[in-house]
């Protein structure tokens, strides 16, 4: 895993970086480096995008001139940037724009009933109907009565030509019945996506 500014892997001694100067120092808050042997600083010094120095002020202040840009952190504390190759960051909005349908302690589902209750509970928010679509995210298979996935069975019908769909808590499982009738489900396993489109008059298609 790669570190942006990472204080884990790139500490130097102030030793080793006498008579450099520093590109930017940052000061004023609690500086976490993940360092067991100095888990706190006081300061930071930069230069050419790596760790130039990590200490008190006092110290860092050495590697400073006029032309060091200075970042006060106004007593937030300032940690390793993490570059994350495998976040699901973007489920933050999708969560947001959901029905909660997590188990307890989290929420309170803890079965298809609980799942549906919800769905029926978000289809009458303003959110739901901005966006035409009601969605569920959440559900854990293994913490259901029913111990397995929704299926087209336990979607609920609203009676609208809003999509309506649910999704298990790691986002590898949704199930979805579309504006259109057809019943969609996806599933991935092992980085593969697997797409079941089924569409019949009654616009409620069959699995297998």
């Amino acid at each position: 895993m790669r570190y942006t500014l990472t204080l884990a892997f790139s500490l130097l001694t102030l030793t080793s970086a006498v008579g450099q100067v520093a590109d930017k120092i940052y000061r004023g808050g609690d500086i976490v480096t993940i360092n067991d042997k100095q888990p706190f600083a006081k300061a930071v010094a930069v230069k050419d995008g790596k760790i130039l120095a990590v200490g008190s002020e006092e110290d860092v202040a050495k590697f400073r001139d006029s032309k060091t840009q200075v970042v006060d952190l106004a007593g937030r504390s300032m940690l390793p940037g993490f570059v994350d190759g495998h976040g699901h960051c973007f489920f933050v909005g999708v969560q947001s724009a959901s029905a909660n349908l997590l188990p307890p302690p989290d929420h309170t589902v803890n079965d298809i009933a609980g799942v549906q209750a919800e769905l029926r509970k978000w289809a009458e928010t303003e959110t739901a109907k901005k966006f035409k679509i009601i969605i569920g995210f959440g559900y854990d298979d293994a913490q259901l009565k029913e111990q397995r996935h929704p299926t087209r069975h336990d979607q609920i019908r609203d009676g609208s030509a809003r999509s309506i769909g649910s999704a298990q808590t790691s986002g590898n499982r949704i199930t979805f019945r579309e504006a259109s009738g057809r019943t969609i489900q996806t599933a991935t396993t092992n980085g593969e996506r697997t797409i079941r489109n089924h569409s019949k008059a009654s616009g409620w298609g069959q699995y297998t």
